[in-house]
């Protein structure tokens, strides 16, 4: 069929004029190629078009509602794309987050794989971050990989540590480790945390890779773990309301029996099914987690009577809490969330001031404060010396080469008699005070130790000191300010049970937190009754004599002892009033010395010149005498 030469003309030969907007064309009269009416629109209905004309006009139509059908098709297709997508954005908020999962990228030969997975991507570098780390090894040879585990703070403050694991031939190996942070931010500003893992092996692409695993950019929000049977309801609850609080979803089931696991979260849900279905192991870590205060909270399942908790409705366990709510949480949404944004990690305790011990803050300050008057006139001397006395006496005019010769020399006795200034007035090594916290937990043979200590620091030789993998150790400033603040890039390190770096500084005001969970089986028992006042018979298997104890049974008395030795049976005598109010119904405080757990040691070269350790825990009874 001939087609038209000139697209701008109707079928008829005249010109197509265009008289309305394009969007409005379809709803008018339009020429054959729909490009505006045509004059002769008259004469068309006057005399039908001719057997062409009229073929052509069929397989335009055709043409136009197959565009009209695809068009219209594309509409829909974009109005339910639309539709998912906004579903999806509306839908996450409820769920939280999964597990951090990388995979480290292997060349194509490599016949091995490499994947790491984190339960929290939100860190505000409190405690440890665990990390899975699982190799196949498909070669007919054993591999290596290196792991440098990284916290890094605000981009300059670092603490490293590292691992190797060794894959044998066609094997497999997955072990859990730990990245530990060094610093922590006191006035909550903005500051950036990223935990990162640096693997190096062969087959790896350019030979080492590092993924991060968990950031954050502020600490205000508390961080909270939740089990897979309350993900979706606690998500929910949490978007509805506009609470601000992080929500990561961990099966404790599937992570190792360790405190450190829960050691970055503020508050841990489960329900009571889920808690009951783990081993004795994880429960006694979800226990030590709670007594270092962490705020553990177990639910009733939903539509489930039968699980409805028996024990207290709060059990306070050392600095945290165990909370059995008698509800489950789909029943009051508004009173967990309450619980939650309130389950804050408990602050730490005053260790200078509890059991009525003397203040001893200011033993760990000098009694000669740090000050550089004198090191300003040893500068200036050394300039008078190097300048003018030496122009003038040791290289007069006529003798300047002699400035090769002295300028070495006075700078070298400068840097001497300096030296020997700093060590007569500091000395070697330094001194301190610390103290320590020891809180026995009764039935699962274990003790939280939390050691707070204060040093002033001469001359150091060195700075390696032991520091075990479960010990967390943190940096803090002596003074008012936040040592995260330091412009000095900071650098700690903590391999195979060692510490080093910038733990510890030459003529510095030093400060640091230890945190533990140690095995023991010290225990404190009541294992009678005497007299008609009925006074609490009580042995104690801690292994050094305890002064000062106390003890306030379940009718809020109070009982005192002297002394307590270990092994041997001691009655308690009333106290003559209710005091010591901070004193929790069946808990005992005592102050003892040094013991084979506490304190933690750390620099060896620091003469610590107070050592108490404070002990306490709830008094473990036999059934007869339980109430």
């Amino acid at each position: 069929m001939p087609q038209p030469k000139n697209p701008s003309r109707c079928l008829s030969g005249n010109v197509a004029r265009v008289s309305r907007p394009p969007w409005e064309r379809r709803h008018g009269k339009l020429s054959a190629f729909g490009l505006g009416t045509c004059r002769c629109d008259e004469a068309q209905r006057a005399s039908p078009p001719n057997r062409a004309n009229r073929a052509t006009l069929r397989v335009i139509q055709r043409s136009g509602d197959r565009r009209a059908r695809a068009t219209s098709c594309l509409r829909h297709f974009t109005q339910l794309a639309f539709f998912v997508l906004a579903l999806v954005a509306f839908a996450t908020p409820f769920a939280a987050r999964a597990d951090v999962t990388r995979n480290v990228s292997m060349q194509d030969n490599a016949l091995a794989a490499v994947s790491l997975r984190a339960p929290i991507s939100e860190w505000d570098g409190r405690g440890f971050v665990p990390v899975e780390i699982n190799i196949e090894n498909r070669s007919g040879k054993p591999r290596r990989f290196e792991f440098d585990l990284a916290a890094q703070y605000d981009y300059r403050h670092a603490t490293l540590s590292q691992v190797a694991l060794e894959v044998p031939a066609h094997g497999v190996r997955a072990q859990v480790v730990y990245v530990g942070s060094g610093l922590v931010s006191l006035h909550n500003r903005y500051s950036r945390v990223q935990a990162t893992v640096t693997v190096r092996g062969i087959g790896i692409q350019s030979g080492r890779q590092e993924e991060s695993l968990a950031t954050h950019n502020s600490n205000s929000a508390p961080k909270v773990a939740v089990s897979p049977a309350l993900e979706r309801e606690v998500g929910a609850a949490r978007a509805t309301a506009g609470d601000d609080f992080y929500l990561e979803p961990v099966n404790a089931a599937t992570w190792p029996a360790d405190w450190r696991v829960f050691s970055a979260f503020d508050c841990v849900l489960l329900t009571k099914r889920e808690h009951d279905a783990l081993d004795a192991a994880r429960r006694a870590a979800l226990r030590e987690w709670a007594a270092l205060g962490g705020q553990l909270l177990v639910y009733p399942e939903k539509n489930d009577a039968s699980a409805r908790p028996v024990a207290p409705d709060d059990e306070p366990v050392g600095l945290g809490h165990i909370r059995h709510p008698g509800a489950p949480f789909a029943t009051d949404t508004a009173k967990g969330l309450e619980l939650v944004k309130r389950s804050t990690v408990a602050p730490p305790p005053d260790l200078w001031s509890a059991n009525g011990l003397e203040d001893t803050s200011a033993a760990y300050r000098l009694e000669r404060p740090l000050q550089g008057g004198w090191l300003s006139l040893v500068l200036l001397a050394f300039g008078v010396v190097v300048g003018p006395v030496n122009l003038w006496v040791f290289a007069p005019a006529g003798k300047r080469q002699r400035l090769f010769l002295t300028v070495p020399l006075i700078s070298l006795a400068a840097a001497l008699l300096l030296s020997v200034f700093i060590v007569v007035r500091d000395g070697f090594g330094g001194h301190g005070a610390r103290r320590a916290l020891v809180r026995l937990l009764p039935g699962v043979h274990r003790a939280t130790v939390y050691q707070e200590q204060f040093a002033r620091t001469g001359v150091l030789a060195g700075g390696d000191f032991p520091l075990a993998d479960d010990v967390a150790m943190i940096r803090e400033s002596a003074g008012s300010g936040d040592v995260v603040d330091s412009i000095t890039a900071l650098s700690f390190r903590r391999t195979g049970g060692r510490g080093g770096g910038d733990w510890f500084a030459s003529r510095s005001d030093l400060r640091h937190t230890l945190t533990t969970v140690v095995p023991t089986r010290a225990r404190i028992e009541q294992v009678d009754t005497a007299g008609s006042g009925g006074a609490p018979v009580v042995q104690s298997t801690v292994p050094v004599t305890l002064r000062d104890f106390r003890y306030r049974d379940d009718r809020e008395q109070l009982w005192l002892a002297a002394e307590l030795p270990p092994g041997q049976r001691i009655s308690l005598q009333r106290a003559p009033a209710r005091g010591d109010s901070n004193l929790k119904r069946g808990e005992f405080t005592a102050i003892g010395g040094a013991s084979d757990f506490a304190p933690v040691p750390t620099l060896d070269s620091i003469r610590w010149q107070s050592d108490d350790v404070i002990y306490t825990g709830k008094i473990e009874k036999p059934e007869p005498l339980k109430n």
